[in-house]
């Protein structure tokens, strides 16, 4: 028995699928993207607007509140902990770090790991590092 007979690749049939799809319908296609990154834009402003301390707070009564005391109590370790770490970089857009730049008098240096790491985005908050 020959098993080459048996193999499937359904990139052969999908990939013609997936292009016609795209050229025919691709404003629909472009106005759910507009959709999808305004929801998740939105989500995201909210849950960055507050302070960490805040978002940790209100993530770990919620957890409470519609789960369990434990859900909770991890909850608050595992946020603390990405707090504790640095993942909620209190100066979250170039705009906030440079006036707290300037009114600390500090100077931001090139050499600074969140700028030479990071690039601001089209929202103006940091995001993925440069590649």
């Amino acid at each position: 028995m020959n098993l080459d007979l048996f193999r499937f690749s359904p990139g052969a049939y999908l990939a013609p699928a997936v292009d016609w799809l795209n050229k025919n319908f691709h404003p629909f296609f472009d106005a759910l993207t507009k959709l999808i990154e305004a929801v998740l834009g939105a989500i995201e402003t909210a849950l960055l607007y507050p302070p960490p301390y805040a978002t940790i707070v209100v993530a770990v009564l919620l957890a409470a509140f519609f789960v369990s005391v434990r859900v909770s109590v991890v909850t608050a370790i595992a946020l603390a902990f990405c707090l504790l770490a640095g993942f909620s970089f209190p100066f979250r857009s170039p705009s906030r770090l440079a006036s707290w730049h300037r009114a600390t008098g500090s100077s931001r240096p090139r050499s600074d790991p969140c700028w030479t790491s990071c690039r601001p985005c089209r929202h103006g908050s940091i995001s993925s590092p440069r590649s």
